[in-house]
């Protein structure tokens, strides 16, 4: 067997299952017809902006130590003085 015979039965198999799946089981076949509504969580919210505020906070030093590693040790406050 080809490797396309291979690919066109497991896809085959595949559409196979998903159909039997929806028919045999019709809350999800209605899941599917009607989803939900999506709503704001403000908590969600806040803690996303948080995160991204200390990631950011924490760019600044990882950037200025990671290329105060890469040269001699008397230059390195030079680098930490530019990457600031």
């Amino acid at each position: 067997m080809t490797l396309k015979k291979l690919l066109r039965a497991g896809l085959t198999a595949l559409a196979v299952l998903a159909v039997g799946a929806l028919l045999a089981d019709p809350v999800l076949a209605q899941a599917q017809a009607a989803p939900p509504e999506p709503t704001v969580n403000k908590g969600d919210t806040t803690w996303m902006l948080t995160a991204t505020v200390l990631v950011l906070l924490m760019t600044i030093p990882d950037v200025a130590l990671f290329y105060a590693g890469m040269v001699s040790p008397k230059n390195a406050i030079s680098v930490l003085v530019r990457v600031f």
